[in-house]
Parts: structure tokens; sequence; C-alpha cells
């Protein structure tokens, strides 16, 4: 996945060595910069009003400003490291590959859930994605990833995730944010531009970075398509969009399932909503034994039907 504070880092991504490997990274070093301008940028021609609003743009301009961004193949583990000294952060080159190649995939599959996308424009929105979660992460506090362990010690795997989780959904919110720009957007086509990034944000999970067999991220993946069927759904009701449907949509819910007892259960991230489906063993097999794999199309689609028995 785009960005992972438990990264699918360097050592663990397998990339080829050879003679174009610093222009490799060179050229994502140049994305990167363009990438934190143009969000600098946008959130700069943003009124106070829309400042305001797009508060997880502005959470991550704080976190990039000032700083020099550098791809990077001495990053170890970790996806990005800071040097505050130097004012530079190094942000792992072996992920960012990964990411980079995960979004080629996906144009030439022809399942880029944007029919207009072209490779450069998908492979640079797939790094915004990785960027931003990065930065989000930052903005957590997870500076170091000596950090990674000690959450993991004290709090389990699924705590990991559920904190990735909610970095995936900012980083859809950003850009959003930078597609819209400073202009007069309605609800729904806002909905309808975060839907689709948290559906790429799904889709660049299991094809950039090992997932198989690896519950905490099935999760994880399963999460951000729900947060997609939901959000599909508010846009295909016909109800108003209201600001306190919009704050349920975009509320991280961390669902899973367990395909015993056929039952899905989700927790809202603030746990103000629980979701509970029982009695649906058949679909909750199928969700459970596709989510993780390039299935999305499939998964969806289950799971559009087990949260339509929730009406």
């Amino acid at each position: 996945m785009p960005g992972e504070i438990e990264p699918e880092q360097s050592s663990r991504v397998a990339v080829v060595e050879d003679p174009s490997r610093e222009a490799r990274r060179v050229q994502l070093t140049k994305t990167l910069a363009s990438i934190q301008n143009q969000a600098l940028e946008t959130l700069e021609s943003f009124s106070p009003r829309e400042r305001q609003a797009a508060a997880h743009l502005r959470s991550v301009c704080s976190v990039l400003k000032g700083y020099n961004l550098e791809a990077s193949f001495s990053t170890g583990d970790a996806a990005f490291q800071i040097d505050d000294q130097q004012r530079l952060i190094a942000v792992s080159a072996p992920a960012l590959l990964a990411t980079q190649e995960a979004a080629r995939r996906l144009v030439s599959e022809g399942t880029s859930n944007d029919s207009s996308a072209t490779a450069a424009a998908g492979e640079r929105e797939a790094l915004s994605m990785f960027l931003f979660h990065e930065a989000t992460h930052v903005a957590q506090r997870i500076r170091a990833f000596s950090a990674v362990g000690h959450i993991k010690s004290a709090l389990g795997l699924d705590t990991l995730s559920q904190i990735d989780l909610v970095a995936d959904l900012r980083a859809a919110h950003c850009c959003s944010s930078l597609q819209l720009g400073s202009q007069n957007v309605d609800a729904s086509a806002y909905l309808s531009t975060f839907s689709a990034r948290v559906r790429l944000a799904c889709e660049l999970l299991v094809r950039a970075f090992p997932i198989r067999g690896r519950e905490h991220k099935k999760r994880r993946a399963l999460s951000l398509l729900y947060t997609h069927v939901v959000a599909e759904r508010a846009l295909s009701s016909g109800s108003v969009l209201s600001a306190s449907l919009l704050s349920e949509v975009f509320e991280p819910v961390y669902v899973s399932v367990n395909p015993t007892d056929g039952a899905l259960v989700g927790v809202s991230n603030d746990q103000s909503l629980v979701l509970l489906v029982t009695d649906r063993t058949k679909e909750c097999t199928s969700l459970w034994d596709t989510i993780g794999t390039v299935r999305t199309d499939e998964s969806a689609a289950i799971l559009k039907e087990i949260v339509a028995s929730l009406d």
C-alpha cells in the first residue's frame, strides 16, 4: 500500500539493480518535489474558509513545508527518515517504485477507477497518496521507525492497521483537495473524488505490498473497500448529502469478517458506530477469500450486498 507505518520496506520489496537506478531515484525525487509544491500552492490558493475545511491538507502541508524531499535507497526498513538539521525527508525509493509499478499495472489492466487516467497521471496520483500517507504519520507523531515496534508490542498488529487506515483516508482527502483545487464544488463532486481515491488506496495496497496471509492487512483493505462502498451508496441513493451524512461516510471504520459464523463486524474510529451483520456465512467466506487480492470488483460486489442488509 502506499505508505505504511509498518512499511513494505526496502528489505521486503524486490527492486532489480540496473544502470538506471540513480536516474530513477532522481526522477522520483523530482516528482516528490512537484507534488509537495502542488500541495503547498493549492493550500495557499484557498480562501480562509476553504483552508479551514481542508484540515487534512493543512496538516500534511505543515509537515512538508520547509523540508526538501528525496527518494532514497538508504532508509533501511523505514518508509521515510527525517533529518531535522538538514531539513530533509528521505522517502524509501523501493517503496515508491513498488507503488509506481502498482499504478502502472492498474492502468494496463484497465482496472483504474479513473477512466481518463494515463500511465503518467496514474503514477503521480499513486505517489501522491504514498507521500500524503507518510506525511500523515509524521502529523500523528510517528516520526521514527522505532515507534512501529513499540506500537506493535504494546497494542498489536490491528492497531497498526487502524492507524494506517486513518492515514489512507486522510491521504484520499488530500488528493481530492488537490484535484478539485480552489473552486466551489458541491458535496457530490467531492464525495465522488474521495471515493475514487479510497478505491485507489485499496488497489495499490493489494498490488504494491505483501498482504497474503497477513490478516491485519486484509482487514485494512476491507476497511478501505467498505468506505468506498458506503460512499458509492450515498452517491447513488439520491439522498441529500448533508454534513452529518458526509461525516458518517468519512469516519474511519475498521471492518473484519468471521466466515465461520457469517458475521461482518465494524467499529468506527470514534467508536460511535458499530456494524454487525450475521448469518451471511457464504458471502463472508467469499469476501474474506477475495479481499487482499486483485479481484477488487468481486470483493466490492459481495460487500455491497452484505452492507445492503443493514438497511
